[in-house]
């Protein structure tokens, strides 16, 4: 829809591609940094892997893919991002998988596409530029745990081997969801996941 911030940063990567496995992390902290400017912090949540929310409603989404290089050159990463800036949530489909909002229906006033655009360029790219440098630094574990949606909450984890269910915990040094899962036995375990998706339990 119209008003809507869509946008791809193809970035040359200088690491090995497993490096890159929690760059829709960084890039949603990014993103989550560049829309401070427009909403209050304490409104931004990041749902683990890769999308922003705002009171609990999704206003970004994210999206990273690795492309080999071709001829000798480098692979790059593509990062995909979609911001719901301004545009009537109407239009939107009804099925949605999690509620979604725009940033002018959550602070109630126009916000302009183009200002959006500029400031989550300019965020990733400093993002991207300081994993390259550092990787998943403690800097940002802390930064995504003091944001992360749903920490405590009873979830539905789409998982490789079924569906399972679990409270989240918060997430481990190399960024996978951490989750407290219930076995056969009664007894709750520690499992960490780095694929799929979730959503609470409502």
């Amino acid at each position: 829809p119209l008003g809507g911030a869509w946008m791809s940063i193809v970035w040359p990567t200088r690491q090995p591609p497993a490096a890159y496995a929690p760059a829709s992390l960084v890039a949603a902290i990014a993103v989550r940094r560049a829309l401070v400017g427009v909403i209050e912090p304490e409104r931004l949540q990041i749902k683990w892997p890769n999308d922003v929310l705002i009171d609990d409603r999704k206003v970004a989404g994210i999206l990273c893919e690795q492309w080999p290089g071709e001829n000798g050159a480098s692979s790059v990463l593509v990062v995909g991002i979609g911001v719901n800036v301004d545009f009537d949530l109407a239009l939107l489909p009804v099925d949605l998988r999690h509620p979604a909002t725009t940033l002018s229906a959550a602070i109630g006033r126009a916000v302009p596409v183009e200002d959006v655009i500029d400031a989550v360029a300019e965020q990733v790219t400093t993002a991207l530029e300081g994993f390259e440098a550092t990787g998943f630094n403690l800097d940002l574990i802390t930064e995504l745990s003091d944001c992360l949606a749903y920490v405590g909450a009873e979830c539905v984890w789409q998982a490789p081997r079924g569906e399972i269910s679990g409270r989240v915990i918060g997430i481990d040094e190399a960024g996978r969801l951490l989750l407290e899962v219930a076995g056969p036995d009664g007894k709750t375990t520690l499992q960490a996941h780095d694929v799929g998706e979730f959503a609470p339990i409502r």
